[in-house]
């Protein structure tokens, strides 16, 4: 062997290609152990499960490797997470280890004091805003009136673009969304949010479900909104950017993220506008579902949902609101690396105090000896196999309840054994221990470093976000993968404004509202509203598509009309252009009495019977007997 290694490890096939070649001086008997191996030997042979999760080697296109899910459990001795049972340290020569014990210390003597928080916490409203504001009003903080414009002109753009291509092409039938299409209006644009917003409220199996008439499935919400053939039509051409400044996979300047830049841009400048975090915060990974084919898909087998779009979100640990976010996308000339990554979102919140906790996927002495630098202090969990962390201490043997540190300058290494090792890397704390549990029952108290305990407090802001989010899953199908994350991202803006609407309750002294009853009222207020004039709106002032051979819509009778005593005669319909046949048309009366009977809709689309007859005042389809009487002289006739 030309030397000895210094940090390196090499491959179990290197490694016994070394030992068998002619020649070698390395020799491994049977009784030679592990231990033996690692400090005598010049050659580190790793076992299978050496390269696992505790790597200390990220690559920057990594798209699986941290998978941490952590909820706030009742037994407190295991809130920290470790690492994996068996990870054997990196090897050092003896130089090395001799040049870090001389920088790590059990000295506190002038140990420094963490800069003081000085990010001015609190809401930052417009001055305009409204005194007593109803849940709509923090929504539209948000999502503004520039925000729906955007969805009004891209969806439209895009539709106009699509269609003129297809009519083009030929081959459309006259019922084709393609010829049927008109352009969006934004109160229109309203009520397709208010009816996605619905759809995470009430679950039903199916989009179509929501329109069902169907005694078991029927709600009314949607279908008083508008047609499902609409909805389906301004869902297929809904969009977010310009597709003719689209700069494709491989070219300069490609943005990966470009179908929603527009909105997720605007959202992460409301999201750090509006409101200022306290001085914890907290770094963590967060899944939108998706399991189609997208370049950036990943796979975490921790997480609850395990399959889809990873996020990295730097969220207050109270109140679990987003600060600052970016998806996992590969974006060229982006590094994905833990440590670039903190530092990214934490551009905007650096030199004003902050405390930031991680887990050990983020954590290591050089991501802290950074932000020590812009008076930001760090508090997590580290893995012992770290490059620059005290090895006697992290292979130290402890018994249960025993704790030992090391300090470097502001850094300082805890090794705490609880149930099991927990190993600590904090900026901010004093290796103090703080008796937690219960005061009613002294028998379940125990001792915890302080650190401990803080960490358990705070790390789970992420989590809170996404267990919010969960309560309103618009988890539908859909082809494409950035639908699927606008969709998401639209109700994280209302896990944010449900945030921003307590956290003003309660400057005010004002009782504070769930999610529900705040999601709910903004459901209802967006399909009431009406943004702009339709004067003023384009798109309002086209008008509607006429369906084949119909005639224009004919608003509905009027009970009373319908059965007052008049002049209620029938008519023959006319005969079909070129032809001696007669139209027929389905018979409202036969219609109504089956759909109010449960019946499904190709069985109403089928089976109802038609009629060449209608009222010529009234103006509606009726079989000579028995409906036309039916009609004009009952009023629940469909019962």
């Amino acid at each position: 062997m030309a030397g000895r290694s210094t940090t390196g490890r090499i491959g179990l096939r290197s490694a016994l290609e070394l030992i068998m070649q002619d020649g070698s001086d390395l020799e491994i008997s049977d009784n030679d152990s592990e231990d033996n191996l690692s400090d005598s030997s010049d050659v580190f042979v790793p076992m299978d499960d050496d390269f696992g999760d505790d790597s200390d080697i990220m690559s920057d296109n990594e798209s699986v490797g941290h998978d941490h899910v952590f909820d706030a459990p009742t037994d407190i001795d295991s809130d920290v997470e470790q690492p994996e049972a068996g990870a054997i340290p990196v090897i050092y020569d003896d130089d090395s280890d001799t040049e870090w014990m001389e920088d790590w210390t059990r000295s506190l003597v002038n140990f420094p004091v963490s800069a003081p928080f000085e990010g001015g916490s609190g809401l930052n409203l417009p001055e305009n805003f409204e005194a007593t504001p109803t849940p709509l009003d923090f929504y539209q903080l948000i999502v503004t009136p520039s925000v729906m414009k955007l969805f009004k002109t891209e969806t439209n753009r895009y539709a106009r673009t699509t269609c003129d291509e297809k009519k083009a092409a030929g081959g459309l039938s006259a019922r084709s969304i393609f010829n049927t299409w008109t352009p969006v209006t934004l109160e229109e644009m309203n009520k397709f949010l208010a009816i996605l917003v619905h759809m995470g409220l009430v679950k039903k199996p199916k989009i179509d479900d929501y329109w069902s008439t169907h005694p078991a499935l029927s709600t009314t919400f949607a279908s008083r909104l508008m047609t499902r053939c609409r909805f389906a039509a301004i869902l297929a051409f809904f969009h977010l950017n310009d597709n003719a400044r689209f700069i494709p996979r491989g070219r300069p300047d490609h943005d990966p993220l470009f179908k929603l830049r527009p909105l997720f841009d605007h959202l992460v400048q409301k999201f750090q506008q509006l409101y200022k975090p306290e001085e914890d915060i907290c770094i963590d990974e967060a899944m939108c579902p998706w399991r189609g084919r997208s370049a950036f898909r990943c796979y975490m087998k921790d997480k609850p949902t395990k399959w889809g779009m990873k996020l990295y979100e730097l969220c207050e640990s109270v109140s679990g609101y987003v600060c600052n976010m970016e998806v996992m996308c590969h974006e060229p000339g982006v590094s994905n690396k833990p440590k670039e990554v903190c530092l990214r979102l934490l551009t905007p919140f650096a030199n004003k105090g902050h405390t930031l906790f991680v887990d050990n996927y983020y954590c290591n002495p050089a991501l802290a000896d950074e932000l020590v630098a812009e008076n930001t202090a760090l508090v997590g969990t580290v893995r012992a196999n770290r490059i620059g962390l005290p090895r006697d201490l992290a292979k130290q043997q402890m018994q249960q309840g025993e704790m030992d540190y090391r300090r470097k300058n502001q850094l300082l290494y805890i090794h705490w054994k609880d149930k099991r090792d927990v190993h600590m890397l904090t900026t901010k704390h004093l290796p103090q221990m703080k008796r937690v549990g219960s005061r009613a029952r002294p028998q379940n108290q125990k001792d915890k470093p302080e650190c401990v305990v803080e960490y358990i407090h705070n790390m789970a802001g992420v989590d809170k976000s996404d267990q919010m989010i969960s309560y309103l899953p618009l988890h539908r199908k859909t082809c494409k993968w950035w639908k699927k994350l606008a969709f998401h991202l639209l109700t994280l803006v209302m896990i944010q404004g449900h945030i921003l609407c307590n956290k003003h309750k309660k400057e005010h002294q004002q009782k504070e509202m769930c999610l529900e009853d705040f999601v709910k009222s903004v459901c209802v207020s967006l399909a009431a509203q009406c943004t702009v004039d339709p004067a003023e709106d384009e798109a309002a002032a086209l008008p509607l598509p006429q369906r084949p051979h119909l005639g224009a819509a004919v608003p509905p009778p009027n009970v009373m009309d319908r059965l007052r005593p008049g002049s209620h005669f029938p008519e023959e319909f006319a005969s079909k252009p070129g032809s001696n046949a007669k139209l027929q048309r389905t018979c409202k009366v036969c219609y109504d009495r089956m759909k109010h009977r449960g019946a499904s809709r190709d069985e109403l689309k089928n089976r109802v019977p038609h009629t060449k007859y209608r009222c010529e005042q009234c103006q509606v389809n009726l079989c000579i007997t028995p409906c036309f009487k039916m009609w004009h002289t009952m009023d629940k006739y469909h019962i």
